[in-house]
């Protein structure tokens, strides 16, 4: 084989594409090709891409959307783009050593409002490779499925340059993806690939023009129609509606203003109330349908009146559950049930109600959901929703069989198994003053059939030793309820959990899951007051704490001094105050300090005077005393005055006491009288 130049046309040749009918006078024929310039011509030369079609772009310009090589073979880059994804070859395939392109990409643009239906593809081309064979496949699922299944198998033979590889194919069902339903004039985007795993070369090659008169015949056409982008998502929805539903009718006509559509029916319901709407869609709630089946949309606005859109929008029948397989099963729950009936869903279920919890999908259709049974008591109903059709219901459904025990909390409400520690149900004790001793009652139950016996209770966590299990039952008949405690010991400040498992023959274990948060405690302190003190008095201080812890004493104020931390003296007379404390612990909290405050007065002393008959000899005559308490001093007065007399008369005299701790004094006459002369 020998590579040579090549100069690649891709056309739509009219006697090959078929005419599409799809409704009333909606016939289009689909014709439009790709030229790629010579590879000779300067870089900047465009490939251009045209229509005949009235509804599609007049032009359409790809830069680099084929590229030549230095080894002359052909490669791809995005058309979108115009680089290399990620600064990488897309060419992944080697032959003699050459890197080749595994696929073409290229892509149909259409006028806003319009979208493109493929039904068939033709590939004919001049080709010298053995066993090539051509996927179609496209962006929607990011090329991971072929679009056409090919009806020729062209594994073998040798085909010369003067043959021909035609494929004429058939597009599967591949819901919808070559139908790009927004408006924002979105190409598709398609690839033809040569598959390494049919083809012997995983590439396509193709002559030139310049080196063979056949090549100028190569093409690849597509049978199609180009139909007018009118999309009601979602098509279909439940009878009893609630789904909200948008209409959009691109361009040509224009279904209004943006703001002057009044009313909408759906069949012969009328809505006059939308989410929001532009010119060229609206959007609503589905109402409740009256009947099952398609219906007409008519879409009134004062811009263009009315337009309709025929059986634009189907209501689903409301799904029937017929029966149940099994209908019953142990109350441990956890293996399969089919739920059976007809239009349960579309493969959209969103949600199985099971009693009053939900059970797990396994698997869906519409005449079929396989659910996981969840634990459970007594017969339950269940109900299906689905997008497409709504809810199906089926009241009294499945039946648990076998004993069931439940714990109910101190308000009778249930506990469930693993659920977290409840302040309402008691199972969380809450915040306790340390050194208290709570207990909580709660009850055992037996909801289910037949008797139940509880083989044991444990109880683990950081907790455990705080939390102590009192009167719990070994058997309950079914509908039986016996009541136990649960005790906890405050002693230790701090949080405290446990998890309490209880191993019986319903569902095992039933985990009951406590905590509790033990604070530190308040205190207080008892001081009785002081009575007022004289300075020589001596008081031993004394309080009690709550708690039962020592108090400490300090001097707040005043002329007093302590002596081994409860002996209290006075260097002096004044007020004093003391204040009573107690710090706390771990397990409580510091105490309000108390004072006592009391006066301190000076102790009282004798006072005798002395010396009060004197003889006049011309010097101040001086009056003495004596101190009980003896060591005191005495300071006089004569007549008021602080100095003593000389002359002859009587003098009234006070001697006081003059001490820091001792007060008193006395009063008395001095007498001068003449000397001898």
């Amino acid at each position: 084989m020998t590579a040579r130049h090549c100069l690649f046309s891709i056309k739509w040749i009219a006697s090959t594409v078929c005419l599409l009918c799809l409704g009333s006078n909606l016939h289009a024929e689909l014709l439009a090709g790709w030229r790629k310039t010579n590879a000779m011509l300067a870089a900047s030369t465009p490939y251009v891409a045209t229509t005949n079609h009235v509804k599609m772009s007049a032009q359409m310009t790809w830069t680099n959307f084929y590229k030549y090589n230095q080894n002359e073979w052909f490669y791809i880059e995005p058309w979108h783009t115009g680089t290399f994804a990620n600064g990488v070859s897309a060419t992944n395939y080697n032959y003699a050593g050459k890197p080749v392109t595994n696929y073409i990409e290229f892509c149909f643009t259409v006028d806003p409002g319009y979208k493109i239906s493929f039904t068939n593809m033709l590939f004919r081309g001049m080709n010298d490779e053995r066993r090539l064979w051509l996927h179609l496949r496209s962006e929607t699922d990011n090329f991971s499925q072929d679009i056409i299944i090919g009806n020729n198998n062209h594994t073998t033979g040798q085909w010369t340059n003067r043959n021909y590889l035609t494929t004429t194919n058939s597009f599967k069902d591949y819901t919808n993806a070559l139908y790009f339903l927004d408006v924002t004039n979105r190409p598709v985007r398609l690839r033809l690939y040569g598959v390494a795993a049919v083809s012997k070369w995983a590439y396509l090659y193709m002559t030139n023009l310049t080196a063979s008169a056949y090549a100028g015949k190569c093409m690849i056409a597509f049978e199609g129609e180009v139909r007018r982008m009118i999309d009601v998502l979602p098509s279909s929805g439940p009878l009893v509606g609630g789904n909200v539903i948008v209409l959009t009718n691109a361009v040509d006509p224009l279904i209004g203003n943006g703001t002057d559509i009044t009313n909408i029916q759906v069949g012969a319901l009328s809505i006059t109330s939308f989410l929001g709407q532009g010119s060229n869609w609206v959007s609503w709630i589905a109402p409740a349908g009256d009947s099952p089946g398609a219906k007409d949309i008519t879409v009134y606005s004062v811009s263009t009146g009315s337009t309709v859109f025929t059986q634009a929008y189907t209501y689903n029948p409301t799904g029937v559950i017929t029966h149940l397989s099994p209908v019953t099963g142990p109350v441990t729950g956890g293996f399969p049930v089919a739920i059976v009936g007809s239009n349960l869903c579309a493969g959209d279920v969103t949600n199985v109600t099971w009693g009053a919890g939900t059970a797990a999908v396994v698997s869906q259709s519409s005449t079929q959901v396989v659910v996981t049974a969840p634990a459970g008591v007594g017969t339950v109903g269940l109900r299906v929703d689905s997008i497409s059709f709504g809810e199906s219901w089926k009241s009294g459904a499945f039946t648990y069989s076998g004993p069931n025990l439940q714990v109910r909390g101190t308000n009778g409400e249930a506990i469930a198994s693993g659920e977290a520690a409840s302040l309402e149900k008691g199972s969380d004790f809450g915040t306790i003053p340390s050194g208290s001793v709570v207990t909580n009652w709660m009850a055992l139950t037996n909801s289910g059939l037949g008797l139940l016996t509880i083989g044991g209770v444990t109880t683990n966590g950081d907790g455990a030793a705080r939390f102590g299990m009192d009167g719990i039952p070994s058997t309950l008949a079914d509908g039986a309820q016996d009541a136990f405690s649960v005790v906890f010991d405050a002693s230790a400040v701090g949080a405290h959990t446990a998890a309490v498992h209880v191993v019986s023959d319903g569902p095992s274990p039933y985990i009951i899951y406590l905590s509790a948060t033990v604070a530190k405690s308040d205190q207080t302190i008892t001081f009785l007051p002081i009575g007022d003190q004289v300075t020589t008095s001596k008081v031993g201080l004394a309080a009690t704490a709550s708690s039962g812890l020592s108090v400490s004493f300090a001097t707040n104020n005043g002329p007093a001094v302590m002596a081994d931390g409860t002996n209290l003296s006075f260097t002096g007379a004044g007020s004093v105050s003391i204040v009573a404390s107690q710090a706390g612990n771990a397990s409580w909290n510091p105490a309000p300090d108390v004072t006592n405050t009391f006066n301190v007065t000076k102790a009282q002393a004798g006072v005798y005077l002395s010396s009060l008959t004197q003889a006049y000899d011309g010097a101040a005559r001086n009056v003495t005393a004596t101190s009980d308490p003896s060591g005191l001093t005495v300071e006089f007065t004569y007549d008021g005055n602080a100095w003593a007399p000389t002359n002859v008369g009587s003098y009234a005299v006070t001697g006081t006491v003059n001490d820091a701790n001792w007060q008193g004094s006395a009063d008395g006459s001095l007498v001068v009288s003449k000397g001898a002369a």
